[in-house]
């Protein structure tokens, strides 16, 4: 009777040890959080020739994570060549060419909470 007890505990502590083993860790994962790209404040040169600088008034700006959709929004308009946003002035400034329409570059930054019209 002895030798049963302990044939039944051995085999208890073989079949902890193997779902021990088997069990896998916490299924847990962080999420990712994307860091949000540089979005310059100031362009990176002046207007070369034929070529002219823009600056737009946006409302609707709330913290800093806006200028980043609205950096890619300004960048994304075709004969754009070097953008910038600033949340501290509510402004956005593009380098385009003497021809590009001021109304195509205040349409590109009107979505979702953002409205932009371009400064005298």
């Amino acid at each position: 009777m002895k030798l049963l007890w302990i044939g039944l505990l051995a085999a208890a502590a073989l079949g902890a040890a193997y779902f021990a083993v088997q069990a896998k860790g916490p299924s847990y994962e962080p999420p990712v959080i994307e860091e949000t790209p540089y979005v310059p404040t100031r362009l990176p040169r002046a207007a070369g020739p034929g070529e002219r600088i823009a600056v737009l008034h946006v409302e609707g700006m709330c913290c800093g994570g806006c200028t980043g959709k609205l950096y890619r929004a300004l960048s994304a308009v075709h004969g754009v060549t070097a953008a910038c946003v600033d949340f501290d002035t509510g402004t956005a400034s593009a380098i385009v060419g003497e021809n590009a329409s001021g109304d195509e570059l205040a349409h590109a930054l009107t979505f979702d909470k953002y409205s932009a019209s371009v400064t005298p």
